[in-house]
């Protein structure tokens, strides 16, 4: 559903290559990316 650039950032290790996102996982790629926003 989400394209994995926009959810991983670069300095991140690869935790979501190959594996469907849970939705804690979700929620905190979400936060992580808001509060880079901000």
């Amino acid at each position: 559903p989400f394209p994995v650039s926009q959810l991983e950032p670069p300095d991140s290790p690869s935790v979501y290559q190959g594996t469907p996102l849970s939705l804690e996982d979700m929620e905190k790629a979400i936060d992580i990316e808001a509060g880079k926003q901000k």
